[in-house]
């Protein structure tokens, strides 16, 4: 929800890359559907990372149930781009390689719908595992009736 400033705007101008206003509700869920990746980024900054650290954002499980490939830009210690990273349910830009090698991770993907694909199916096959509402109350409502 968070507005760019101008130098990212100009940072960020490419015919390539659609930078939208913060949307939410119906217009969210339209334009997750007609993109072909949802880049998830955390700060790279000390300060963030201290917040950041031990929390999985709410973006998360919206981008894995997606049906699209997921970029997670941010330091690899980050729980965001740590789940990601672990399971490989995206492409991962981060600190643990360099900008040449994050370059060949994502062009390998774009140039390779196998790859991609591959990405889609594992981020969605664990939403359902780890994120589905209906399972998890299922999971619960079990476990409390063994007490």
């Amino acid at each position: 929800m968070s507005v760019l400033s101008k130098k990212e705007r100009d940072l960020l101008t490419s015919p390539c890359i659609r930078i939208c206003e913060p949307v939410t509700g119906e217009k969210f869920i339209e334009i997750r559907q007609s993109s072909d990746f949802l880049v998830h980024a955390e700060s790279f900054d000390s300060e963030n990372k201290k917040v950041t650290m031990l929390s999985i954002s709410t973006k998360i499980p919206e981008y894995l149930s997606s049906n699209r490939c997921i970029v997670a830009i941010g330091p690899s210690e980050i729980a965001s781009i740590n789940l990601i990273k672990e399971n490989d349910l995206g492409i991962v830009l981060s600190d643990y390689v360099t900008l040449e090698q994050n370059a060949q991770i994502l062009a390998a993907t774009i140039a390779n719908i196998e790859i991609y694909n591959g990405y889609c199916e594992r981020a969605a096959q664990y939403f359902i595992n780890h994120f589905d509402a209906d399972k998890m109350r299922h999971i619960l409502k079990t476990k409390l009736s063994q007490f």
